[in-house]
């Protein structure tokens, strides 16, 4: 598992494209695993246009959780629910 780095989330609660916050260039097709960090909460979803507020998935950060994520052809977004969130990026092999 390559590690690529610890990303600061810091959306001001708006909706942003992990992409952009963390300025890596995500492949098609390439598996990653996400790790919120501890006392951290996030929303996630994938869509080809900004989501909605309500939508998405809810992650809560603890020490083992891991969040896999596979890109297809649309934007991961991301935006964070509590101040000073970390998410900690590996590809996955």
């Amino acid at each position: 598992m390559a590690n690529l780095g610890i990303f600061n989330i810091n959306t001001y609660g708006q909706w942003a494209t992990l992409a952009d916050i963390t300025e890596l260039t995500f492949t098609e097709g390439e598996k990653y695993l996400l790790q919120v960090n501890k006392g951290g909460i996030i929303q996630m979803c994938e869509k080809g246009e900004e989501p909605d507020t309500n939508e998405g998935f809810t992650f809560m950060g603890t020490q083992l959780d891991t969040i896999p994520y596979e890109v297809g052809s649309t934007d991961l977004y991301i935006k964070n629910l509590t101040e000073n969130t970390t998410l900690n990026i590996a590809i996955k092999e």
